[in-house]
């Protein structure tokens, strides 16, 4: 890298921040979806109840619902957590401190994301079919035997679920 210039050449930035919100908003759903085929306390009275992170932390949510992410997983969820948060719906935060600059979302944890790239995709892909066959696997589950206990884990750490196709 060159003083100064990053290596990542972004086109269309201008709807690329959009089509982010976008993913990231699909996998808040499957997550709560997933959480919702499973669990037992969901709805309190008719309404649902609260989700961890305010309902947008992607991490907390996969957490929650027992997902192991890989590292390119959990850098994609917290890129996407952000865009979902404020970065593909506002120009800034609501608070200041989340104006760190950044090409990833490590560093401040709600800095500037990158949107998701090109070469992105297959792993988000990947990603969204896991969670996808986790819903189906693990509603079945509950409905079979009256809990969610199924989990899974990232193929690239060895064991899977013996339900999930991965």
């Amino acid at each position: 890298m060159e003083a100064g210039v990053s290596p990542v050449e972004l086109e269309n930035l201008e709807i690329s921040g959009c089509g982010t919100l976008l993913y990231g908003l699909a996998v808040e759903n499957i997550l709560k979806g997933i959480l919702l085929s499973t669990s037992q306390d969901a709805i309190d009275h008719g309404k649902l109840r609260k989700w961890p992170g305010g309902g947008h932390d992607l991490v907390l949510l996969a957490a929650e619902a027992k997902i192991t992410l890989s590292v390119t997983e959990e850098d994609i969820l917290k890129r996407l957590s952000a865009c979902v948060r404020w970065a593909g719906r506002y120009p800034i935060p609501k608070k200041s401190e989340k104006m760190g600059l950044s090409q990833c979302a490590y560093p401040s944890g709600d800095s500037l994301p990158m949107p998701l790239e090109v070469f992105e995709q297959a792993a988000f892909d990947a990603m969204y079919i896991r969670f996808e066959s986790l819903i189906l696997v693990r509603s079945k589950s509950n409905t079979k035997a009256g809990n969610g206990a199924a989990t899974a884990t990232h193929p690239a750490e060895g064991a899977h679920s013996p339900d999930v196709q991965v």
